[in-house]
This record gives C-alpha cells, sequence and structure tokens, in this order.
C-alpha cells in the first residue's frame, strides 16, 4: 500500500449505505485539510474528525473517474492568501460529517497576499456507487488549463479601443469597427475633394460626427473637416474646413499630422512618438506673407518700465531703440548723516535700495568702573591709563624679593599655583602598601595629607605617629571605639605609625 491514501469512514460508509437504500444524494461539499498535530497520520476507518484540522475549503470541481467505476476525482484549490499552516492529513466532508479520512505527505502551506502561491489537491475516492453523490462546486476557483485560455482567450488589455494605433498584433474592438464599417469610403467610387485630393473621412455639420478629436485621425487617413464642429486640438486657422493628412514617420511607431487651410492654403504639422500624445502644431509661413518679407512691425508698439523705474520708447523693429530711465523716489531725505560724535543707520532693501537713514550717538564711557563691550572709552580715562599703566621693565622673576613697587611675572605666579596643597594631587587608598612601626618618606615636590580609620581592640596600647624624629600624636586608648586620624608630611619627611589596633584604611593626598 502507498504511505499516503484514504479510506472511508464507518460514519461514511454507513451515509453511502443510506442513500444507496434511500435513492438520495450524498452532498460533498468541503475537503478538510489538517496538520496531524505534528506527525503524519495513518488513515483510520474510526474517525470522526481529523486529528487537528487547520483549514476548510470548498470544492472545486469534480469528475467520474474515467476507467474505474464508483471512483469520483475530487479536486480543491487553497487560494494564495490563506496558508500559514502544514498539512499532513485530510478528509472529505458530506452534509458536515468526516466520511473518508487520508494521509498526506508534509507540505507547509503559506499565506501570501501579493504572489501566486495556491494549493492544489486532486485525488481520488471509492464511493461505491457514484451514482448516489452530487458534490457542491466553488464556482469562483474553476480554474481552466493554461493552454485553453492561450487558445480560446485574448487578453481584455489587448484589446485596441481606438483608430490611431498601428500594431498588427492586437484586435480592434467591435465599437471601432462598427465605426468603420459605416464611415469608410467606397472603394468603388473614387472620393475626391474640390481640388482632386484622396479623402478617407469626411465630417462637416450634416453628417455623422465620427471624431471628436484631431488626435482620432487614423495613421494613413486622410481627412477633411469642418471647422465648425470645433474638434479637439484644431489647428488655429481662419478657414471653414481643414485638410488632414495623418501619416506614419521613419520610425515605426511614430506618427505625423500635416494640416491645410483648404482656402488659404496655410500649413500646421506636429508629430508623435511610440505611444505619446502629439505635440503642439508648428505653423509654418508662405513666401507671400508678411513674416517672410517684413522689415518692422506692422504697429509699433511702446514698451514701458514701472516700478523702481520709470520710462518708455517705441518699437517697430526698423532700427535700434533705447530709453532713459527715471529712478523712483526711495523715500529718503537728501541730506549728509553722520558727524564726530554720531553714526548714520542705514536700511537697504532686497533690491539694495536704501529706503531709509537715521544717526545714532555713539556711546562713550568716562570713567572706569563701567562694562559693557558696546560702548567705547572716552579719552580722558584713555589718557589715565595710560599714565598709570605698569611699567613692564619693573617685573620680579623671582620669589625671594621684598620689593613693593614691583610686580611678580606669570612664571613665578605659576610656580606658586603648582606648589599649592591639593594642587595637582589626588586621594589614593594605600592601605595595603602601609603597616604600622615601618618608615615612609614623602618623595614628592608638595606636603602630603595623612588620614588613618583606627579600630580599637580593647587593647590599653598606646597610638603614636612620629614625622622625622618628632612624636606629634600620642593617644593612650581609644576605648573600643573607631577613630579616624589626620596629619599632614612636608616634602622629603619621614612619617611613621605605631599601634596594635586594627589600621582600617589608610588614605594619603599626594
Amino acid at each position: 500500500m502507498s504511505d499516503y491514501f484514504n479510506v472511508t469512514t464507518n460514519v461514511g460508509d454507513a451515509a453511502i449505505a443510506t442513500a444507496i437504500a434511500n435513492n438520495s444524494k450524498l452532498n460533498i461539499t468541503h475537503i478538510a485539510f489538517g496538520d496531524g498535530n505534528g506527525s503524519v497520520p495513518t488513515p483510520t476507518k474510526t474517525r470522526t474528525t481529523l486529528i487537528k484540522e487547520v483549514h476548510r475549503q470548498t470544492v472545486t470541481k469534480y469528475a467520474m473517474h474515467p476507467a474505474i467505476a464508483n471512483y469520483i476525482v475530487i479536486e480543491t484549490i487553497i487560494p494564495s492568501n490563506i496558508g500559514g499552516f502544514w498539512i499532513r492529513e485530510m478528509g472529505v466532508i458530506a452534509d458536515n460529517v468526516l466520511i473518508s479520512h487520508g494521509s498526506h505527505a508534509p507540505f507547509f502551506k503559506v499565506a501570501d497576499p501579493d504572489g501566486v502561491s495556491e494549493y492544489r489537491l486532486k485525488f481520488t475516492q471509492n464511493v461505491r456507487d457514484g451514482s448516489v453523490v452530487e458534490i457542491l462546486l466553488d464556482e469562483s476557483l474553476i480554474y481552466a488549463s493554461q493552454e485553453w485560455v492561450d487558445e480560446n482567450y485574448i487578453r481584455r488589455n489587448e484589446i485596441v479601443d481606438n483608430l490611431t494605433t498601428n500594431d498588427a498584433t492586437k484586435p480592434v474592438s467591435a465599437k471601432q469597427a462598427k465605426l468603420l464599417s459605416e464611415l469608410k469610403v467606397n472603394r468603388g467610387g473614387s472620393f475626391k475633394d474640390a481640388f482632386g485630393r484622396d479623402v478617407d473621412f469626411y465630417q462637416d455639420a450634416f453628417t455623422a460626427q465620427f471624431f471628436k478629436s484631431f488626435d482620432e485621425c487614423p495613421v494613413g487617413s486622410r481627412c477633411l473637416i469642418y471647422t465648425g464642429l470645433d474638434l479637439i486640438n484644431e489647428p488655429l486657422f481662419s478657414d471653414q474646413y481643414i485638410y488632414v493628412e495623418t501619416r506614419q514617420t521613419f520610425e515605426s511607431a511614430g506618427k505625423l499630422q500635416i494640416a491645410y487651410g483648404y482656402v488659404t492654403g496655410k500649413v500646421a504639422i506636429r508629430s508623435a512618438g511610440t505611444g505619446a500624445a502629439y505635440g503642439p502644431w508648428t505653423y509654418t509661413a508662405t513666401l507671400d506673407s508678411n513674416v517672410a518679407s517684413a522689415t518692422k512691425l506692422q504697429t509699433a508698439r511702446t514698451i514701458s518700465f514701472s516700478g523702481a523705474a520709470t520710462g518708455s520708447f517705441n518699437f517697430d523693429g526698423s532700427g535700434n531703440s533705447s530709453a532713459v530711465l527715471t529712478l523712483a523716489n526711495s523715500g529718503v531725505v537728501a541730506n549728509t548723516y553722520g558727524s564726530n560724535l554720531k553714526i548714520p543707520v542705514i536700511t537697504v532693501n532686497a533690491k539694495g535700495l536704501i529706503t531709509g537713514v537715521s544717526e545714532q550717538q555713539i556711546p562713550i564711557v568716562d570713567d572706569l568702573t563701567t562694562g559693557g563691550s558696546a560702548k567705547l572709552l572716552s579719552a580722558e580715562q584713555g589718557k589715565l591709563l595710560q599714565a598709570n599703566k605698569l611699567d613692564k621693565t619693573a617685573l620680579n622673576n623671582t620669589l625671594t624679593s621684598t620689593s613693593s613697587t614691583q610686580a611678580l611675572t606669570a612664571a613665578q605666579g605659576k610656580v606658586l599655583n603648582d606648589q599649592a596643597f591639593g594642587v595637582g594631587q589626588t586621594w589614593q587608598d594605600v592601605t595595603s602598601s602601609r603597616v604600622s612601626e615601618t618608615t615612609y618618606t614623602n618623595t614628592t615636590e608638595k606636603a602630603i595629607t595623612v588620614i588613618l580609620t583606627i579600630m580599637d581592640r580593647s587593647l590599653s596600647t598606646p597610638f603614636l605617629v612620629k614625622i622625622d624624629s618628632l612624636v606629634v600624636i600620642d593617644v593612650d586608648d581609644f576605648y573600643e571605639s573607631t577613630y579616624p586620624i589626620t596629619f599632614t608630611v612636608a616634602p622629603s619627611s619621614t612619617y611613621q605609625v605605631t599601634t596594635r589596633n586594627t589600621i582600617r584604611k589608610w588614605s594619603e593626598l599626594r
């Protein structure tokens, strides 16, 4: 037996037997799909539902088996937009009961709303008597074969619904074919206009209007059109009729229209490329027209200027012309602005014209206490600064002088700053490198500060701090508590701590 097969269920056998006995129909409506709860099941006749149903799809089409009696061929399609589940089992649903249970090779159905990922299932089912089966079809999913469609149908978007497209591979719509039939020129009798030119289409106020725009004149046609009809995109001629020839250009898909004024003989031309709309009409002048021979304008024109400048001159094209322009008043009063202690404030517009001028007093401060960067110092105060300025030659570059008339140099000021306590120093935890009764030396160029935290262990022993040879701290007893001890060590001095108590923290600013 195949690895994947289906069997009628006990419920299905009973339903088929009842339909045969009562001469009634078994209504097959859906195919149920399940994921088998993670594995492909073995079809059993005792099942009344799928192990785990994930989707139910209406039947698309069915037919009696062409060779095996009592076998029917059932087909269904799960559309592209339905999915996101595994298929490992299936069943036939008739009158809302499971009449067949089958196994299926594991297959994951994706949901793809924008693509084509349909799933099509086609299988045979033995029902003992095919005449008792009636299957309800989902007509929205009945498919024709691609070969049949290609052979019998033309795509709707390939039908041409105009008489201007030149394409031998596409059919014209029935509407346009009817129009051609009704308005075709009788080839048996040559239709010529008054100038002896062949005309394919004639349209005036007394004939059926088959063109609404000059764009609709077919390639290879000649049209005589009454201008009173006001067709769209018609050339601007004063003639009562316009004769138009529509031709194919040297480019296979290009087209060209030439329009003639029926009486005046004026000519207009326009063209278009592949699938494009016509460009504007270009009008040509005849040799006997005013354009070809004119040396000046028939009517002279006056050219005028207004706004920031005014003026005018006459021009007829017979020679060069010029004009004197007068600048408009900007609104500023003519004057001289600014003085020794005043400055002019000027307003200029986007065109570079001065539209406003005013004067502003120069702000002057006559003392040495007023602050502000937008004011000037008076000459009087400047003279006072000059008289009291520091003599650069009276600077002292030592730290040993006691002079009260000399200033200290910046270099010596930096030395003082560098030697200041705490400058360039940081607190350091040295607990792990310090022990009692050991002498240490301050090797830095500045005094250091030492802070110790002592925890008393109830020992009646003294606590001593000795700097160089002098004991500077002597504590007899801490009375069972924790105490901080602070002392300072000068550069190059030695220091020693003596205690039998616990040193919890030893920190140094160095």
